[in-house]
């Protein structure tokens, strides 16, 4: 007869493959839908019948611009102990104005905050902009997304629009930035904010440390610290990178994300941009899943100790004792979601 634990991990591997498949069906449906659907958008385009979105310019974009735009380039996974394991994957990710989104964002879709809700967690009083993977075929998968929390009151003055004969614009700098962290499978979640890097922040310049607060792999352990870094998008390219520093190990892991403004495509969701954009990134969040998964056995291949999740609540008092980096907008460093329902919690 089977334990208690060996049943539940039983489950658990059962929901998994019972997830991958369904969104693997989904996506499968949903794809001749995408292809008419950029086909006839193209045909009614040339017809004249309805107005094309157009491609993304570097010129026409300038942050926080209304709307969306895409950005795409390369995911870079870099792990030198215990075992060395590097891989990329290429990547198209939507940089979302969460005051004034596009037709085809819902507000909170994908379980992403509001903008009423990052500016509230922040404390911050300005427009929110989100990099984050759109959900896709009614499934959604992001290890990362980060919240572009701004001020409240403009600090430049930058060309973006036509404005009775004159190009003008009113850019906010960014006052903080959230970062919510999932891990898959489970959906445990946990939100922190920090300083974006750059000139202004000089005390950040080279990232902001932040006590590993969330069981993202089984394959590290909790005793490292995380530095993340995330200069300010600009209208042309888009970083963001996270670095383990370990007691044991030292610098020995690396993720980051380095894009360009896509202005290839009109500023769409993978699926109906465009052919090209649907064979090349189309279902991103199916795509991170399987890396996900696909890197978990490799590393498993490569003999990587199998660690289980800490005890949540005593973890959390160490957290917060540790920490120093801003707080949230109710005056806590870390914000935790539990796993949302059996098998996983």
């Amino acid at each position: 007869m089977l334990s208690k634990d060996a049943f539940i991990f039983f489950a658990q591997g059962a929901s998994v493959l019972c997830t991958f498949y369904w969104s693997v069906l989904c996506a499968l449906a949903y794809t001749p839908y995408a292809l008419l659907r950029i086909t006839f958008r193209n045909l009614f385009s040339k017809l004249g019948l309805i107005s094309g979105t157009p491609c993304a310019t570097a010129t026409d974009f300038s942050f926080p611009g209304s709307g969306a735009a895409f950005y795409k380039g390369m995911v870079m996974h870099s792990r030198k102990k215990p075992k060395e394991n590097s891989f990329v994957y290429p990547v198209r990710m939507a940089l979302i104005n969460l005051d004034s989104p596009p037709s085809w964002w819902k507000p909170g879709a994908g379980d992403t905050l509001t903008a009423d809700e990052a500016r509230s967690t922040a404390g911050t009083a300005g427009p929110v902009h989100l990099l984050t993977h759109p959900p896709s075929a009614g499934y959604t998968q992001n290890p990362i997304s980060v919240y572009y929390c701004c001020g409240g009151k403009s600090t430049q003055t930058k060309v973006q629009r036509e404005d009775e004969g004159r190009k003008q614009t009113s850019s906010l700098v960014i006052e903080k930035c959230l970062a919510e962290v999932t891990n898959t499978p489970w959906g445990e979640r946990v939100t922190f904010a920090f300083l974006p890097a750059g000139p202004t922040n000089n005390s950040t310049a080279n990232g902001q440390n932040i006590p590993k607060a969330l069981h993202v792999s089984p394959l590290m352990d909790m005793t490292s610290t995380w530095t993340v870094k995330a200069p300010p998008p600009s209208s042309t390219k888009i970083y963001l990178s996270v670095a383990s520093t370990h007691p044991e190990y030292g610098d020995y892991f690396i993720a980051a994300l380095d894009a360009k403004l896509d202005t290839t495509a009109p500023a769409l969701p993978n699926e109906t941009a465009s052919v090209t954009t649907l064979l090349q990134y189309g279902f991103q969040p199916q795509r991170v899943a399987f890396w996900i998964y696909w890197q978990a056995v490799v590393l498993l291949w490569k003999g990587v100790k199998f660690f289980p999740p800490p005890a949540s609540q005593e973890y959390k008092e160490k957290l917060e004792k540790a920490s120093v980096h801003p707080k949230t907008g109710d005056g806590r460093y870390f914000v935790w979601r539990r796993a949302q329902g059996w098998p996983w919690r």
